[in-house]
């Protein structure tokens, strides 16, 4: 049995065996971060798709939300729809409101994906006491939309290198993210990881102009 035939007959998602008649085809870079159709240009594509077990598939479900993660980022950080401040009688209380005109094309169920309370249908004074706030979680919706995106890119990405470069699914996998800005083509890691492979370079520059997410290199 050959390399290739190894990563076609495993899941590369938990490294598994596939039997015949349980595979799911998974789209190496999810439809929501695409443009627009398949480029026909030569060597320019999205990876195609691998083969997985469908219960590996269908568990990764924040896939569906990428979309919705990365234009949250971008919403957090513009001043013209957040507003951040403490509560006026209970200073232990951090609050975070969005512009309801911002959060355009965000359904009941992204809201509560990203754990935000809508609280469109509450007056200033249920705001003001602080028991609206007990049994409450606190959550961070900038920390969560960014998790949510990175763990997409971070799985996009060893679906592109698998699809591309490798010839068997690694046992691990070590990833390296950092925040970016400006010309990103100038960044080099070579000297401190060894060669890289730039698995999400033809669509990063969309994703750039979303929000800034970290850049997903891994060592080969």
């Amino acid at each position: 049995m050959t390399s290739d035939e190894r990563v076609e007959q495993l899941c590369y998602l938990c490294r598994m065996p596939l039997a015949q008649g349980q595979v799911s085809r998974d789209h190496a870079v999810q439809k929501a971060l695409r443009a627009g159709r398949q480029p026909k240009t030569k060597g320019y594509d999205y990876a195609g798709w691998l083969p997985t077990h469908p219960d590996c598939n269908n568990r990764f479900g924040p896939e569906r939300y990428v979309a919705k993660a990365l234009r949250l980022i971008a919403i957090l950080h513009d001043e013209n729809c957040v507003s951040r401040f403490r509560h006026v009688t209970d200073p232990s209380i951090w609050m975070m409101t969005v512009n309801e005109g911002c959060l355009k094309g965000f359904t009941r169920h992204d809201l509560k994906f990203f754990k935000m309370i809508d609280a469109r249908d509450k007056t200033a004074a249920d705001l003001r006491d602080p028991a609206f706030f007990s049994g409450k979680p606190k959550t961070d919706p900038s920390r969560d939309a960014l998790f949510t995106a990175l763990s997409v890119l971070t799985k996009s990405a060893a679906a592109i290198l698998v699809a591309r470069h490798l010839r068997t699914i690694p046992e691990s996998w070590q990833v390296f993210a950092i925040p970016y800005g400006g010309v990103t083509d100038t960044l080099d890691f070579d000297e401190e990881f060894g060669p890289t492979k730039q698995a999400l370079r033809a669509w990063r520059e969309a994703l750039a102009s979303l929000a800034r997410v970290g850049r997903l290199v891994r060592s080969v």
